[in-house]
């Protein structure tokens, strides 16, 4: 047995019939149609409104990027320059332990040679003192 396919008639909702002319269905369907109208105003205004928030929030973050993006640049300028100076006093320390270096055994080599007298003179002393017993 083979069904009928039941289908709806769609008539157009008549808005500009008065309410009293139309059959119940068709006040269903106008009072649909209302509802409908209604909520696209709604949805409209929503959209707009959430638009116009967007774009705000869009420039709002726009000017935030730019911000930070100028705040690292500046960070980055000044970490550059301290790496600079640090390396200039890396180099200036190392050239400062050379020289120190330098200096170390230039002061052993002096004080060597002081030993060296002094143990002259106190042999002396020694026989000076041996001799005035």
């Amino acid at each position: 047995m083979k069904r009928k396919k039941q289908t709806l008639k769609r008539r157009p909702v008549a808005i500009a019939r008065p309410l009293d002319k139309l059959d119940k269905e068709e006040r269903v369907e106008h009072y649909n149609a209302i509802l409908i109208e209604g909520l696209r105003s709604d949805m409209k205004q929503v959209i707009e409104s959430v638009d116009a928030r967007m774009g705000g929030f869009e420039r709002t973050l726009m000017e935030f990027r730019k911000e930070t993006k100028e705040e690292f640049d500046g960070v980055k300028v000044i970490l550059r320059q301290h790496s600079t100076e640090i390396n200039e006093l890396r180099t200036e320390m190392q050239a400062m332990g050379t020289e120190m270096h330098a200096m170390e055994g230039r002061l052993s080599a002096k004080i060597d040679g002081h030993t060296t007298r002094l143990d002259d003179h106190e042999g002396r002393i020694t026989s000076l003192e041996s001799a005035g017993h």
